[in-house]
């Protein structure tokens, strides 16, 4: 029988691998509609903010550690870049199911951080593989642009974003993985100081651009993409605490992506070129491959 904090880890691995999917469709729901990456992504941070101070409160998690917030601001700022603009610009201009891959591709960052800084250790064959597969994936994915001049000067805007998402989601697992560390015992606040240094970042920006006042679709979005990014994170902290890391990782990040390239090609009917799927598919292996240890 299995013992009752397996069946506790496992369920809190199961609840983040649930809202880790359902931003996706939740996202492409908001591109499709027409709606502002700017209004949504701060009304994702705002709200998303406010569920993790309730949170934090009503779980009796300390907000007034300063690590929470130095790190969570760090977080913040590469969720409000990334998440919020760049990601949601592949997603407006690309399929979804490579825009998700690039972005979980970020985990490459604190793999490396964690060996060669946080926890040294000599990276083994699965490690040096994944890297190969990470490269090769991004390889692929230029390769499978193709078309005319149109085509290749769209295929060039999304690598750009792509190439941003990249970088910010990097920056942010690997604060994250900072934060694991430094303050285990606060996963909600972190998600909190998170989002609520990214909704400090954009509000200015949002004023500007008069995308203060949300459309019922960015605030209905934005607060539902909110709390699935408290309840992803903040359980997959938690599952953690239980279960190995060659567990959680794969679970965590490749469930999501290969749902998500199953939803592009079969609900929303995206063209996706042999190469890219190739793409999606090496990515996801080095991902594996990478979170191994």
């Amino acid at each position: 029988m299995m013992p009752a904090s397996m069946i506790i880890a496992m369920t809190f691995l199961g609840l983040s691998i649930v809202g880790s999917t359902l931003m996706w469709p939740l996202n492409r729901r908001v591109a499709d509609s027409g709606s502002r990456p700017l209004a949504y992504g701060f009304w994702i941070s705002a709200t998303g903010a406010a569920v993790a101070l309730v949170a934090s409160l009503a779980t009796g998690q300390d907000l007034g550690n300063p690590r929470v917030w130095l790190v969570g601001a760090v977080m913040g700022a590469a969720f409000a870049f990334g998440y919020c603009f760049a990601l949601q610009r592949c997603v407006a201009i690309g399929p979804l199911g490579p825009s998700a891959a690039v972005n979980n591709m970020g985990l490459l960052w604190p793999v490396v951080i964690g060996a060669v800084w946080l926890d040294p250790h000599p990276l083994g064959a699965p490690s040096w593989i994944g890297l190969a597969a990470v490269a090769v994936s991004f390889v692929l994915f230029g390769a499978g642009s193709g078309g005319g001049d149109s085509a290749k000067r769209l295929s060039m805007e999304w690598g750009f974003w792509a190439l941003a998402t990249w970088v910010a989601s990097g920056v942010s697992m690997s604060a994250q993985l900072v934060g694991s560390l430094a303050a285990p015992g606060s996963p909600v606040p972190l998600v909190g100081a998170c989002l609520a240094t990214s909704a400090a970042l954009l509000l200015p920006f949002a004023i500007r651009r008069r995308a203060l006042r949300p459309t019922r679709i960015e605030f209905g979005a934005g607060l539902a993409n909110g709390i699935f990014q408290v309840a992803g994170v903040s359980f997959m902290l938690l599952a953690l605490r239980r279960l190995p890391v060659e567990v959680v990782f794969p679970f965590a990040i490749g469930v999501p992506l290969i749902a998500t390239l199953l939803l592009g090609r079969f609900v929303y009917r995206d063209t996706v070129s042999p190469a890219g799927w190739a793409a999606s598919g090496v990515g996801l292996a080095g991902l594996v491959l990478l979170s191994l240890r």
